[in-house]
C-alpha cells in the first residue's frame, strides 16, 4: 500500500466555538487554520498536534452527506485521514479489495469521485467496505 502517515483525525461536534475553546484553552493547542468548504457544507478548525492535525467541524449545510450526530451526542471520531502517495493507484487496489468510495458533498452534487480541496485531491472511504471506519485518503499537492 501506498500510506505514507496519518495526516489528521476529523471530529464532528456539535458547537464548534465550545470545541474552539476546549482545544486552545484546555489542550493548549495552536489552530492551524480553519475552513468552510461549501463542497462539503462544513466549518472546520484545524489544530497542530505534532505531526498530526486534529479537525474539529460542525455541519452547516444539512444537505451534507456527512453522518450527523445522534440526538444528544456532543462529538464523536468522524474520520481517519491518510496521507497517500498515489490516490488513483490506492483506490484501484482498495476496489479490488472490496472497499468502496463514499459519496461526499452537499445535496445533488454529492460525489465519489475524488475532491480537489486546498491544492489536495481527497476521497472518503464508505465505511461499511472499511471495516467500520471512513478514512479519508489524502494526496498533498495533487488539487
Amino acid at each position: 500500500m501506498q500510506i505514507k502517515q496519518l495526516d489528521h483525525v476529523g471530529v464532528l461536534v456539535d458547537d464548534i466555538e465550545e470545541a474552539r475553546a476546549f482545544c486552545e484553552e484546555t489542550l493548549g493547542l495552536g489552530l492551524d487554520r480553519e475552513a468552510t468548504p461549501p463542497e462539503l457544507g462544513v466549518h472546520a478548525l484545524f489544530f497542530r498536534c505534532g505531526d498530526v492535525t486534529i479537525e474539529v467541524f460542525e455541519i452547516i449545510d444539512q444537505d451534507s452527506t456527512i453522518r450527523p450526530l445522534e440526538a444528544g451526542q456532543r462529538a464523536r471520531i468522524d474520520h481517519i485521514a491518510l496521507a497517500v502517495e498515489d490516490l488513483g493507484t490506492l483506490v484501484e487496489a482498495l476496489a479490488g479489495r472490496g472497499v468502496r468510495p463514499q459519496p461526499t458533498g452537499v445535496g445533488a452534487s454529492a460525489t465519489a469521485e475524488p475532491l480537489s480541496l486546498a491544492g489536495n485531491l481527497n476521497l472518503w472511504t464508505d465505511a461499511e467496505t472499511s471495516d467500520g471506519v471512513v478514512y479519508q485518503l489524502v494526496e498533498k499537492g495533487a488539487g
